[in-house]
């Protein structure tokens, strides 16, 4: 159950950002998240990983100081990499 649950997870990273961004509904979002992350889920995993080994980093340094300074900087990334995915596949689509 772990391994489809990690799936998952990776597949419909995007929907919250969606939801806010496009202003999706619930269900469009999760949808188009399946869709916008389709191609890219392996490099997706491995970002997930590395924003979790910043939290592991932030609470093994100072514990509340650093995951001060590790939350935004992770969703900051986040925020790009979906930007990053959405130019991409919007050029491909032109």
């Amino acid at each position: 159950l772990i391994i489809p649950g990690v799936y998952l997870v990776v597949a419909f990273l995007f929907w919250g950002l969606l939801v806010v961004d496009r202003e999706l509904p619930a269900v469009e979002a999760v949808k188009e998240s399946w869709r916008l992350t389709t191609g890219y889920r392996w490099k997706l995993f491995i970002f997930l990983v590395l924003s979790a080994l910043v939290y592991l980093a932030g609470v093994l340094a100072c514990c509340i100081p650093a995951l001060a300074i590790a939350t935004p900087v992770a969703y900051l990334a986040s925020g790009y990499v979906n930007l990053k995915m959405r130019v991409t596949q919007e050029n491909q689509f032109r």
